[in-house]
């Protein structure tokens, strides 16, 4: 297994987004028919109240929003299926979460309700897939680690480090690794599979040799580290002695090669001193004698994108990839460019476009999980395609033009009530239900905007609505108290109005009751409304 075959990523960047694109990346691009594929993931598994599936919960994924988490059923009958490799192991070491896991389990460490029957079922069916399953701890198991890992881990590892070795092979096999752990008395971290190999599962392999890395860049790191760091940081470089001169004089093109040589390695020696400009000047120095030289043209750009001169450094690249556009470096290091430039997508070209040259590099993916793991974090940020299709809607704010426009409707219905009751009082002849009918639809418009304008406008609108129950009650009061001797000499000339009078009084008292009522228990409502929406 070489290097660049391990992906690990943990903490706050592993997303929905990054973990399901990585797991399709490696099952369906890289992989091939001779290799095996191992997934241990340490995390929060959780079912589903709604549908009952089951989930894996990633550093953006909310409980309530599935969508933002992984679904066990794609990953098994979408993502595995059209998986190339030979075989595929994953192992589950989960937190059980969640109210439905709890009331379906049958012991404190079932996982069958993560799978369900037919999940379960259909992974029985397999011979290329299996799937190991660790309860981490759940509300009554807590989990206690040891050197800083989980006990199932750790006892995972020390069983990889020599004890899981087939004694007839000499291999450390997942079938020898399996019984060792199931040796112990915990059930709580005992591997619980699904499903069956037809072949070993071996966990070893021959390492893969490194890259060569070219003269001007050879030090204890791969060429496309050097590119990373001189980029993402500082460049650093040992010096590299210039060639030997030839016994026989050499012709005008080793002298120019010899030359370059001693610039490039005079820049370097400089680079380590931090003298970024001194170093600059003669790696300009080297590109006038071959302005194609890839080894000063690498080293332009990583000195160039160290002191932040952007736009030189995406100009020295392209001038790189147009003299040879088969550099894996080079494609490496724009796509270090277009990340830091906040270009995620076209920097994801890139470095797919830099393994494809040279795919047996580990630095290059290194790269490759730094760069989905910024488009993850700019896609949680602007709205990811794993959040709800349908987005949220923002209450609409209360404008001035609006509080204004439902006071006046309100004032407007409590003109209209009082006036159809008052047509009763000027003109008895009228017939009552007429009266009646118009004082009620005014009454309606009233109340209805008092009760509207209290829950969105809050308490200016109420208190406008108070106003009016004041007045009301000032109206009938004040008609009492000081004008009831002449009211009665009224009664005594048009005893008709007397009957219309007295209920234009009543009507009066019970709009300023309504009124009140409706713009209390409407402010109230508001209240608790816009409290929620604050939290």
């Amino acid at each position: 297994m070489a290097p660049g075959d391990i992906q690990h990523i943990q903490g706050q960047s592993v997303t929905h987004e990054l973990f399901r694109s990585l797991l399709s990346q490696v099952c369906t691009q890289v992989a091939t028919p001779n290799d095996q594929i191992f997934i241990y993931f340490a995390g929060h598994a959780f079912v589903d109240e709604r549908s009952g599936d089951g989930y894996l919960a990633l550093a953006n994924t909310n409980y309530k929003d599935p969508q933002t988490a992984l679904h066990l059923g794609t990953l098994m009958r979408q993502i595995l299926p059209q998986c190339r490799a030979s075989q595929v192991l994953l192992i589950f070491d989960c937190f059980q979460t969640g109210r439905l896991w709890s009331m379906r389990r049958t012991s404190h460490y079932d996982f069958a309700p993560l799978l369900g029957r037919t999940l379960s079922g259909s992974l029985q069916g397999t011979t290329s897939h299996i799937l190991g399953l660790s309860c981490r701890g759940n509300e009554f198991a807590g989990e206690t680690g040891e050197r800083g890992l989980g006990t199932f881990a750790h006892r995972m590892i020390a069983a990889l480090c020599g004890p899981a070795t087939d004694p007839q092979s000499g291999k450390i096999t997942f079938q020898r690794m399996q019984s060792i752990l199931n040796q112990s008395k915990d059930e709580q971290h005992k591997l619980h599979i699904v499903g069956q190999f037809q072949n070993p599962f071996t966990f070893t392999g021959e390492m893969a040799p490194p890259a060569p890395a070219p003269n001007s860049m050879r030090q204890g790191s791969s060429p496309t580290h050097a590119a990373q760091q001189g980029l993402m940081g500082q460049a650093t470089a040992t010096q590299v002695a210039p060639p030997p001169e030839a016994a026989q004089q050499p012709n005008q093109t080793e002298q120019k090669n010899q030359q370059i040589s001693q610039l490039l390695a005079q820049a370097q020696q400089l680079l380590q001193q931090s003298n970024q400009p001194q170093a600059l000047q003669l790696i300009e120095q080297a590109l006038q004698l071959d302005p194609a030289n890839s080894e000063a043209l690498t080293l332009k750009c990583q000195v160039l994108g160290t002191v932040g001169r952007t736009d030189e450094a995406f100009s020295t690249v392209d001038q790189l990839l147009q003299s040879d556009p088969n550099h894996a470096l080079g494609w490496s290091m724009r796509a270090v460019l277009l990340n830091n430039s906040g270009q995620y997508q076209a920097a994801l070209v890139a470095i797919e476009r830099s393994l494809e040259l040279n795919p047996n590099n580990p630095e290059t993916y290194g790269i490759k999980t730094n760069i989905m793991a910024s488009l993850a974090t700019a896609q949680s940020i602007k709205g990811s395609p794993s959040t709800p299709l349908t987005p949220k809607q923002q209450p609409e704010k209360p404008t001035i033009k609006a509080f204004f426009g439902n006071l006046s409707l309100e004032i407007v219905g409590y003109i209209i009530s009082i006036g159809g009751m008052g047509l009763l009082v000027a003109l008895p002849s009228v017939p009552a239900i007429a009266g009646l009918l118009i004082a009620s639809i005014g009454l309606g418009i009233c109340c209805t905007q008092a009760a509207r304008g209290a829950f969105r406008h809050g308490f200016k609108s109420a208190f406008f609505t108070l106003l009016l129950c004041v007045l009301s009650l000032a109206l009938v009061g004040g008609a009492y108290q000081f004008g009831s001797t002449r009211l009665i000499g009224v009664f005594q000339s048009r005893p008709a109005i007397v009957e219309p009078t007295i209920f234009l009084a009543f009507w009066l008292v019970l709009t300023s009751v309504l009124l009140f009522l409706i713009a209390f228990f409407g402010y109230f409502s508001g209240l608790i409304r816009r409290l929620t929406k604050r939290r």
